[in-house]
């Protein structure tokens, strides 16, 4: 089953951007735990510190000032207890409910449930530290101590990273399903607009037809049978070319989105048929342009004789259309070239050409500098080329009012799509 590229460059992008992400917060997470281990190291400098000084008699307060001199303001939470483990002292204990700063600095002695619920928390931690009075030779108390805010920041960076990453994935994500679906909805609109317009034509053709065979029977005086003999056949040869060209139309829509047949075909035929079919209608369009061809030689290649005409149809109606000068000129130019065994169609018209700026985006959906018109044709041919026939179609050269070649690649040994 054929996909289209669009959904193919989709997933590619979401694969390389997971992995992007991936990469991405493995460095955040090593960076975080290399910093969190610094910090943590630090901090248990910073509570032996307190230990040694408590045990050579200095006093927790007195310990605290030295260090918050020495240190600054980023100190750890600290606590110390009695040798029950009631809280005495604690410095830089904040409440954890969102980040509060407030400290619990004026809790009053007896009410040490708070107090309490932070020894559980250190302990999860770090070991307590049991502090000695060396000159009295006794135990002191026990010194409790956690990571400050910075530190349990760090420890959230990774998950929060992470999570942000997921978050533009998934807006990305959407955005390429509003995208995909819109310009699918667009593909179906043009479609249907192309199809009533390709429909169009020979339906009012054969309308015409009818309406004049019955204006037979209501004239005045009565034509004679030998008259309407006469034209009967010319009449007949038109409508036949009207129901034949019904039946080109209904055949190329029914393919698209199956895999179409390829048989070998002559591609210079094929191409002369197409300017035949536009020679004829130049006239009524009053616009005098010249058709050229230079063929080389090439052999019969596989492809969809009914897609590969409505290709070159919609190349022929653009540089008509592009025409801004009475002297028009379309030349089309085929050759086979030995690297990769391709054949290559040139179209080359001198009208108004097409932006540099643009000459990627005259391929999508939608995309049309005509005041009436739907922005299929381009999209369609290269659909026909690249997805059905494995070839390629490009802007090769074009200038602003000098005109624009369009060059066609096809395998020269194409083989059916289901192969």
């Amino acid at each position: 089953m054929m996909k289209l590229k669009s959904t193919a460059n989709s997933r590619f992008f979401f694969i390389v951007a997971a992995i992007i992400l991936i990469i991405y917060a493995v460095v955040v997470f090593i960076v975080t735990r290399d910093l969190r281990d610094e910090t943590e190291d630090a901090t248990k400098a910073y509570t032996a510190l307190i230990e040694t000084m408590v045990a050579s008699d200095m006093s927790y307060d007195q310990a605290s000032k030295v260090l918050k001199s020495m240190i600054g303001e980023g100190s750890p939470p600290l606590m110390v207890t009695d040798t029950t483990g009631k809280p005495v002292m604690w410095e830089n204990v904040f409440t954890d409910m969102l980040y509060n700063e407030m400290e619990l600095k004026k809790l009053p002695l007896d009410n040490r449930r708070e107090l309490e619920e932070k020894i559980d928390d250190f302990k999860k931690k770090y070991h307590p530290r049991p502090l000695y009075n060396e000159a009295k030779k006794a135990k002191a108390g026990y010194l409790f101590f956690g990571n400050d805010r910075f530190v349990r920041s760090v420890y959230l960076l990774p998950f929060l990273e992470i999570g942000l990453g997921f978050v533009f994935l998934a807006f990305i994500y959407i955005a390429f399903r509003i995208v995909r679906v819109t310009e699918r909805s667009n593909l179906w609109v043009g479609l249907a607009k192309e199809t009533a317009h390709q429909l169009g034509t020979p339906i009012s053709s054969l309308m015409g037809w009818v309406e004049y065979m019955r204006t037979y029977q209501d004239a005045d005086p009565p034509i004679e049978a030998h008259i309407v003999l006469s034209q009967l056949q010319r009449i007949c040869d038109d409508m036949d070319n009207d129901l034949k060209r019904l039946s080109k139309v209904t055949n190329r829509f029914s393919q698209i989105g199956s895999i179409p047949a390829l048989t070998p075909c002559d591609l210079n035929e094929i191409l002369k048929d197409v300017a035949n079919y536009f020679r004829v209608r130049l006239p009524l369009l009053r616009k005098k342009i010249e058709i050229k061809f230079d063929f080389g030689d090439i052999k019969s290649i596989n492809v969809n004789r009914d897609l590969l005409e409505w290709v070159f149809e919609n190349l022929m109606k653009n540089s008509i259309d592009a025409m801004n000068r009475d002297d028009g000129l379309i030349e089309i130019k085929t050759e086979y070239i030995d690297q990769g065994s391709t054949v290559r169609i040139y179209h080359s018209d001198n009208g108004k050409g097409v932006p540099k700026e643009v000459q990627k985006t005259i391929f999508a959906p939608g995309y049309t500098t005509k005041k009436r018109g739907w922005g299929l044709g381009l999209t369609l041919a290269k659909r026909i080329v690249e997805d059905y026939h494995r070839g390629k179609i490009f802007v090769s050269w074009s200038q602003k009012d000098k005109g624009t070649v369009f060059a066609i690649d096809l395998p020269a040994e194409n083989k059916t799509i289901s192969e």
